[in-house]
């Protein structure tokens, strides 16, 4: 069986739970390239990584370095639901800087199962037809 080639670049973020986001990878050979020879010039010591990172709180932050540049994944757990993340790939340099190439868009796992929304005040009633909270969703950083 021949291995398996991407066609794109793909970095997709899964929420599981509440508390829990899957993220997996998958380069194409083109781009690990291009990053391998940028990276050579300009900080050959930094380590490619993933930061799910949460601006109103930065020692929520988390963050890993990529040991596989073509493809793998990765749970990022005990994120606290109430709170906004995003999730970046870029380097940490040894100075200890993270520059980012690119960032997801607001990533919000919503309240925990037990919890009222705060788009129902205590008495009032959910509607059955509409969630009470925006449901989170995957998505992909695709180029």
């Amino acid at each position: 069986m021949e291995d398996f080639c991407a066609l794109s670049n793909d970095l997709v973020c899964l929420p599981q739970d509440p508390q829990t986001i899957f993220v997996y990878w998958i380069f194409t050979p083109q781009r690990i390239k291009a990053l391998q020879e940028f990276l050579a010039k300009l900080k050959p010591e930094a380590k490619l990584s993933l930061r799910l990172r949460c601006p109103s709180s930065p020692s929520l932050e988390q963050e890993i370095i990529l040991s596989s540049w073509e493809k793998g994944s990765h749970y990022f757990r005990l994120i606290d639901p109430h709170l906004v993340y995003c999730l970046e790939l870029g380097v940490r340099t040894l100075e200890g800087d993270f520059v980012v190439f690119t960032r997801s868009s607001e990533i919000k796992l919503g309240p925990l199962e037990g919890e009222k929304s705060a788009l129902f005040p205590a008495g009032e009633k959910e509607s059955s037809q509409e969630p009470p909270y925006p449901l989170p969703s995957s998505f992909s950083l695709r180029s």
